[in-house]
């Protein structure tokens, strides 16, 4: 029985009062500054419904119940001791009965609608709904998942049965995106595909990027392209602009009613038969910025305006012509015309204008290079391996080709965003049993997805859970304030009809932020709005707290029992002597 005194005594010590809340106050000055730089919700499942903090609470508690209950029983003296420590009680219960019941939801209503439903806040769930008969049945996931900011794996309590289809959750994800990926495919006609990762410190984006595509990989824009011309790759790694190649154009030659088209690049080293027409055609220089200049001969300048034109040769037996083809002006002659029935026109196919400041550039022979163009700067061209990291100019950063494939099918994958974003999109991985056969598959917040049963069809949602109201609302009107000569908001509310189906009675009433509405034990007030798309969406929040009540009783007796304590400590020559051995 000492044993048990001594312990009673220990616990309820005004030393451990010091520690618990010295502990509590360094958790909540951590708290607050948390909040302030990762926001409330983060805040929340760190710190405010953590275990931990829950822990120095109910210890909290428990100090003060031991600091009772050994002083039982109580001189006039203690009477202000006694009424503050079961304050502290009273409010930490009331804490606890808003934890355990209250309730707080959304109500979203366009202009005209109804409902008698609201999500949840705080519980989601995992439906399963029989698209014939409208049968469904709902788990609700545990808090401690749902509220979490880290993935967790096979979550207990998550696995249900109905008609048949059985559904476990074993994963969730609180925060996920779709990344597209690439599967290597035999079929020659698919593209191919890079998966390309930029590293900035800690941070490491990575997205595959198809042929003849381009992709922002964390801040940066790359493309990927294949270069099929090897005048052009050789141009690039020459340091050159492939513009100034002769790669990338077509010369379009008809000879009466005959039609051929040649590759410029083929014609720029020997000269080349057209068909079997008995002419030949041999490209002898490619003006990329040519001007008529002086006494009528074309030249090309060294920088301004692009201007494509080739110069070439045309040979029919003894006679030779050398003309200027431009490609913006197909109908302009220039050069001799002997030979009228041949008619030559240029067209450029490839425009090598970068098309972002990074290009992954792959070879006819499949190798890989990356192509550098920082805006106002010489573009650069370097080999690439893969797996082989390159820093980026001007940029505190490394870029990775991981993977390269030659024939690729685009496909879908969903994954974890970490850290997780402020407007997160959680997921639940589910195992789903029917028909003999398991089906495993992903489904974000808000989403739903379709599975075949024995029999029926079943739509599977993943969401916050719906609580009825007991009554329904009606939005008739929602009404925007704004500051006078601007377009910024100044308030907003909502005219609303409260219809109870069981009696029939009918209420109107205008919900604002700052003047909630009440009725069937709910509150209700305006929190915020939707005007996309020309349709007016009022957003309400819900809430009842039980626990309110018992919190601010609470309040209210402390603030009494304090004045009680300073009252004996005041009073008396014996109240200050008998305060100093309260605790």
């Amino acid at each position: 029985m000492k044993t048990v005194s001594n312990a009673l005594h220990a616990i309820g010590s005004l030393w451990f009062a010091a520690v618990l809340l010295t502990m509590w106050l360094v958790a909540m000055a951590c708290a607050t500054a948390y909040e302030s730089m990762h926001g409330t919700p983060r805040a929340l499942a760190t710190f405010y419904y953590s275990w931990w903090f829950e822990g120095i609470l109910g210890l909290i508690a428990v100090n003060n119940l031991a600091a009772l209950i050994t002083r039982f029983p109580y001189s006039r003296k203690l009477i202000g001791f006694a009424i503050t420590h079961l304050s502290i009680l009273i409010i930490l219960v009331g804490a606890l009965v808003t934890q355990q019941y209250r309730v707080e939801g959304q109500v979203g209503l366009r202009e005209g609608q109804s409902t008698d439903l609201m999500l949840d806040r705080y519980v989601e769930s995992v439906k399963i709904i029989n698209r014939d008969t409208e049968a469904w049945r709902r788990l609700d996931l545990p808090t401690s998942v749902s509220g979490s900011f880290a993935v967790v794996e096979n979550p207990s309590a998550a696995t249900f049965d109905f008609e048949g289809v059985g559904i476990r959750v074993t994963k969730f994800l609180p925060d996920s995106a779709w990344r597209r990926t690439a599967l290597a495919d035999s079929r020659t006609s698919l593209p191919a595909a890079v998966e390309v990762a930029i590293t900035r410190g800690d941070e490491r984006n990575r997205e595959w990027i198809f042929s003849n595509r381009n992709e922002t990989i964390g801040r940066v824009n790359v493309a990927f392209r294949p270069v099929t011309d090897t005048a052009a790759l050789r141009a690039l790694l020459d340091g050159q602009d492939p513009e100034d190649s002769t790669g990338g154009g077509i010369l379009h030659v008809t000879i009466g009613s005959e039609h051929f088209d040649l590759p410029l690049v083929e014609c720029g080293t020997r000269p080349v038969p057209i068909g079997t027409t008995g002419y030949t055609l041999r490209v002898a220089e490619y003006l990329p910025r040519a001007v008529v200049g002086e006494g009528g001969s074309v030249i090309n300048k060294t920088s301004g305006a692009r201007n494509p034109a080739v110069r070439f040769e045309v040979t029919q037996g003894d006679v030779r012509e050398t003309r200027v083809a431009f490609a913006n002006f197909p109908e302009f002659r220039h050069g001799d015309h002997e030979l009228n029935e041949i008619e030559v026109t240029f067209e450029v196919r490839d425009d090598w204008a970068p098309r972002a400041p990074i290009e992954i550039l792959q070879s006819p022979a499949e190798e890989l290079f990356v192509r550098f163009s920082p805006r106002g700067q010489p573009a650069r061209t370097t080999r690439l391996d893969v797996d082989e990291p390159i820093d980026l100019p001007d940029e505190s950063a490394q870029l990775t080709v991981s993977n390269f494939l030659a024939h690729a099918r685009e496909d879908r994958e969903l994954e974890p965003v970490l850290p997780p974003r402020e407007t997160r999109i959680p997921a639940v991985h589910l195992d789903v049993i029917a028909g003999g056969r398991t089906q495993q598959l992903w489904v974000q917040k808000n989403r739903s997805f379709r599975v075949e049963g024995n029999e029926h069809s079943y739509d599977i949602q993943y969401s916050n859970r719906q609580l009825p109201l007991g009554f329904t609302i009606t939005l008739h009107k929602f009404h925007m304030g704004r500051y006078p000569g601007g377009r910024s908001p100044r308030s907003f509310e909502s005219v609303i009809e409260i219809n109870e189906p069981d009696t029939g009675r009918l209420r109107n009433a205008v919900v604002t932020m700052n003047a909630p509405t009440k009725h069937g034990g709910l509150s209700m007030f305006q929190s915020s709005y939707d005007l996309t798309g020309g349709r007016r969406t009022s957003f309400l929040s819900v809430s009842r707290d039980p626990g309110q009540p018992i919190v601010f009783l609470g309040y209210t007796t402390l603030c009494i029992g304090m004045i009680v304590v300073f009252l004996t400590r005041a009073l008396g020559p014996k109240g200050i002597a008998g305060a100093e051995v309260t605790r």
